[in-house]
């Protein structure tokens, strides 16, 4: 067993090149944060650490290349050194070069990322006054734009895209200059979000979805007759939507391809999927677990599989009708159903391509566990255990050998 470098509960994690990195976090029960970044290469199977200006917590990252931007965040006071503030400090890394330098926001309200090209924008999602931090790694410059309250912002082309309901500001990344147009949709409420498949902008909305090809002024409206809608995935072209009545009945899946514009969709009566069910999606199909309408408790007994090319779904029966579902990831053509509880088996696994279920146990068992993947390589990091002590042990499964390997906190 390895001894992590860093014993970091709740890092920031990201994906640079093959490499996964666990950025700051804090190191015990005060939520003293840290300035250190765990790196591990899954090709070679070896750590490395990289050491930040200065601790923080719960960041928000941002990848152009071999770059990483680290910004705002939580770090200690100065004045109160048992007292967390928000940070507008942002680390910027050059991996690939091997230096490091920093700069600052504007705002330290909590920050979303949104980048095209070579820079990289940093805003305060839904404020009334939006500050929107530029920084352009070709000529190692930024800079500060204020402007206004925004739902949403999409990447197209060499445009950023910033919906009001009644507006859209573009942010042209090549010339760095801004134009603004009256979007004249009935949207029926607030945006929910937006998307962008293939040069189209997908604009989600109470009402239904406008969509609009990059470069023109049309907008095109799909009416649709849902009251709620749960999730939304983009997958290979094709925006999946999981719709229903209410937030916890939701039990219709609507796709559109958005290379043909084929509508499809499915109803999954009696099965609901409220806040609490997961959806992932792998070569054209989805896979939902939820619970059922008639249930008394909120179980997940069964994967429903949705084919979205010829809508045909079939269920799929979990091992354990009592194991309670934390979330589901996919990676190299497997499914993992990850625990809620802090007890065995840690992970059920399902091969879509054998139709075989396995499952693992983790030497210390844990619920909240994160996960992310690179290349083969499968990573769940951290989480609570059965004495509610939070862990910093890591997992990582190999999609193409099958091999496990846990590297085990210092300390429970």
């Amino acid at each position: 067993q390895f001894l992590l470098p860093n014993n970091a509960i709740l890092p920031t994690m990201a994906v640079v090149g093959e490499n996964i990195l666990f950025a700051g976090g804090y190191i015990d029960n005060q939520q003293t944060p840290t300035n250190i970044i765990d790196i591990y290469n899954p090709t070679e199977g070896k750590w490395s650490v990289h050491s930040m200006h200065k601790a923080r917590e719960g960041m928000t990252a941002a990848v152009v290349r071999s770059v990483l931007f680290l910004a705002g965040g939580w770090e200690k006071s100065t004045g109160n050194s048992n007292l967390l503030v928000r940070s507008n400090l942002v680390e910027i890394i050059d991996f690939e070069k091997n230096v490091s330098w920093t700069s600052s926001l504007s705002s330290i309200q909590q920050v979303s990322a949104v980048s095209a090209g070579d820079k990289v924008l940093f805003y305060n999602k839904a404020s009334q006054v939006t500050m929107i931090d530029i920084f352009d790694l070709a000529t190692n410059t930024s800079q500060v734009v204020q402007q206004r309250f925004y739902w949403t912002a999409s990447a197209v082309g060499n445009d950023i895209h910033f919906f009001t309901n009644s507006e859209v500001d573009i942010y042209h990344t090549l010339n760095n200059t801004w134009t603004t147009e009256f979007l004249g949709l009935d949207i029926l409420g607030d945006i929910i979000d937006s998307y962008v498949i293939k040069q189209q902008i997908y604009l989600i909305t109470p009402r239904g979805i406008f969509i609009r090809k990059y470069g023109t002024a049309q907008w095109q409206l799909i009416s649709l007759g849902f009251g709620h809608i749960s999730y939304i995935l983009v997958h290979y072209d094709v925006l999946y939507m999981m719709v229903g009545p209410s937030r916890t009945r939701i039990n219709t899946v609507f796709t559109l391809d958005g290379l043909t514009g084929k509508q499809l969709s499915w109803d999954y009566e009696p099965y609901n999927f409220g806040v609490e069910g997961n959806v992932v999606a792998h070569q054209d199909r989805l896979y939902f677990v939820g619970w059922s309408a008639n249930a008394i408790q909120r179980v997940f007994p069964q994967v429903l599989v949705y084919d979205a090319i010829d809508t045909r779904h079939r269920l799929v029966a979990l091992p354990d009708d009592n194991f309670q579902l934390q979330q589901m990831y996919e990676h190299g053509g497997k499914l993992f159903l990850i625990n809620h509880e802090a007890t065995s088996p840690s992970v059920f696994i399902y091969d879509l391509m054998y139709d075989q279920w396995s499952n693992v146990d983790f030497e210390d068992p844990r619920s909240g566990v994160m996960v992310t993947s690179s290349g083969n390589h499968i990573v769940f990091y951290g989480g609570v255990g059965d004495t509610n002590n939070s862990s910093t042990s890591i997992n990582i499964y190999n999609t193409g050998t099958n091999i496990w390997v846990q590297y085990r906190s210092k300390v429970s």
